[in-house]
C-alpha cells in the first residue's frame, strides 16, 4: 500500500480522518479549542500579511500605475496632486503621459501573482526569507517565462519583481511611523556617513537584486514610497515635491484602510465579547457585575459548512488520495528517491486543480488564485521543469491523471 508522510493511507482513510478531524461535532469542538489557543499567532500572521500586501499595493499603485480598484483590496483613490497615468489611447493621450497595457492581462492577476510569488520569497509571521538565490530565482523564472508568454513586455515584468524586492525589504528591515506593525517590524537604522550617524531623519536597508535574489545592496530609506536611482523606471516613477509627501496625506488614508482590515480580520476570525446584564433580582440594592461570554465565530463558521466539508471535502481528500497513490506507482517504477518525490505530487496535485473555484476568501488568511484563471496547464509542465523535474516523467504523470484534470477544466 502507497505510503502518505511514512504512513499507510488509503483514500477512504484519508476522507474518514477528514471528517472526524474537522467536519464532525466532535472534530470542530476539538479544532475550536486548538483554534483559540492559537489566536495569537493567526493575529501576529493576518497582521503581518495584511502589512505586506497593502505595502506591495502601494508601490504598485505609485510605480505601475495599477489602479487602486483593481486590487482584491482596493486602496483610497489618489489624491488630485497625485495624478494617475491611464491606459493610451490613440489620438488622445499625450507621448510619454500614458502607459501600454497588455491586452491579454489585467492588472488584478498581475497583483495576484506577486502575490503568490510572496509565498516562495518569504516566511509566516516572521522577518525572515524563506527561499534565496536559485531556488527562488527558478520560481521567478517560470513566472517571467509565463507573462512574457501573454504579451507582457519584459521591462514591466522586471519592474513588478524589483517592485517585490524593495516591498520584502521595507517589510522585513525597515519600519515608519504611521505606517508599522508593533512588535513585528523593527526600528530602520539610522543613516550613517563615514561611521557616524546622520542628523537627518532617515535610514538604510538592504534589498535583493531580482535578477539572482542573493545579491544584497545598500539603499537610503525616507519615507515608505520613494524612487530609487538605478532602480526606479523613466515613465512610470511619480517625482513629487517634497512639501507633498506621501506620508503627510495619502498615506493617512491608507493607514486608516489597513488599520480596518485587520480590525475586521480579528472580529471574523476570533470572536465576540458579549456582556449580558445580570438578571434583576429582589435580593439587595447592589447592582450584581454584568455576565461576559466569549463567543468563538471560527466555531460558528465550521458549524455552518460542517455537512459541505463533510461531503464535498471529503470527496476531494478521496481524489487527492487516490492522484499520490497514482503518482507514487510511476515514482517507484522510474526509481525516484524520497526527496525528489514531492515535487511530482505536487505536480500532480496542482495540474489537476489549476482551474479548482476556491472560495473568495481575504488575503490575510490565504492564497488568492485569481491569477491562475489565466495560466495554461502548460504552463505548470514549463514551471515543474525549471524546478528540476523530468519531463518525461511529468507528462507519464499527465497520461495517469487526465481523467481527474478533465473534470475541471479551464473557465470560459
Amino acid at each position: 500500500m502507497p505510503t502518505l508522510q511514512g504512513i499507510r493511507v488509503s483514500p477512504i482513510k484519508r476522507k474518514l480522518r477528514y471528517v472526524d478531524g474537522i467536519a464532525s461535532d466532535k472534530g470542530i469542538s476539538l479544532s475550536s479549542l486548538k483554534w483559540s489557543f492559537e489566536l495569537p499567532k493567526i493575529f501576529a500572521n493576518s497582521e503581518w500579511a495584511v502589512y505586506i500586501r497593502t505595502l506591495l499595493d502601494l508601490s504598485l499603485d505609485l510605480d505601475l500605475h495599477f489602479p487602486p480598484s483593481s486590487f482584491q483590496f482596493p486602496l483610497p483613490e489618489l489624491p488630485v496632486w497625485l495624478p494617475a497615468v491611464g491606459k493610451a489611447r490613440y489620438g488622445i493621450s499625450k507621448y510619454n503621459n500614458s502607459i501600454y497595457d497588455p491586452e491579454q492581462i489585467s492588472p488584478k492577476p498581475l497583483e495576484n501573482l506577486l502575490w503568490d510569488f510572496h509565498y516562495k520569497a518569504l516566511r509566516k509571521c516572521t522577518r525572515e526569507f524563506k527561499l534565496v538565490g536559485t531556488p527562488l530565482r527558478k520560481y521567478a523564472d517560470s513566472y517571467k517565462q509565463m507573462l512574457k508568454e501573454l504579451g507582457v513586455a519584459d521591462f514591466y515584468v522586471e519592474g513588478m519583481f524589483t517592485t517585490w524586492s524593495f516591498v520584502e525589504a521595507k517589510a522585513i528591515y525597515a519600519s515608519y511611523v504611521g505606517f508599522s506593525v508593533v512588535g513585528i517590524m523593527i526600528v530602520t537604522p539610522p543613516k550613517r556617513l563615514m561611521g557616524v550617524k546622520e542628523i537627518a531623519a532617515g535610514g538604510e536597508f538592504t534589498v535583493r537584486r531580482s535578477d539572482d535574489w542573493k545579491t544584497e545592496e545598500m539603499v537610503e530609506t525616507y519615507q515608505v514610497y520613494e524612487n530609487h536611482v538605478g532602480y526606479a523606471r523613466v515613465g512610470y516613477m511619480r517625482v513629487i515635491h517634497k512639501v507633498y509627501g506621501v506620508d503627510e496625506y495619502y498615506l493617512k488614508e491608507v493607514s486608516e484602510n489597513f488599520k480596518k482590515r485587520i480590525e475586521d480580520f480579528h472580529n471574523r476570525t476570533g470572536g465576540l465579547k458579549i456582556v449580558v446584564p445580570y438578571p434583576v433580582t429582589i435580593l439587595g440594592s447592589s447592582e450584581p457585575p454584568p455576565i461576559s461570554f466569549f463567543f468563538n465565530m471560527q466555531r460558528l463558521v465550521w458549524h455552518q459548512k460542517k455537512d459541505r466539508m463533510h461531503y464535498k471535502g471529503g470527496e476531494h481528500q478521496i481524489q487527492l488520495q487516490s492522484i499520490i497513490i497514482r503518482v507514487k506507482e510511476i515514482l517507484n517504477r522510474r526509481g525516484i528517491l524520497a526527496q525528489q518525490r514531492l515535487l511530482y505530487i505536487n505536480f500532480a496535485q496542482e495540474y489537476v486543480y489549476l482551474y479548482h473555484p476556491t472560495e473568495k476568501r481575504p488575503e490575510e488568511w490565504g492564497r488568492s488564485k485569481e491569477f491562475k484563471k489565466i495560466m495554461r496547464r502548460e504552463d505548470i509542465v514549463e514551471k515543474y521543469k525549471a524546478l528540476g523535474a523530468d519531463e518525461s516523467i511529468l507528462y507519464e504523470i499527465i497520461d495517469a491523471i487526465r481523467l481527474w484534470a478533465t473534470a475541471i477544466p479551464p473557465p470560459t
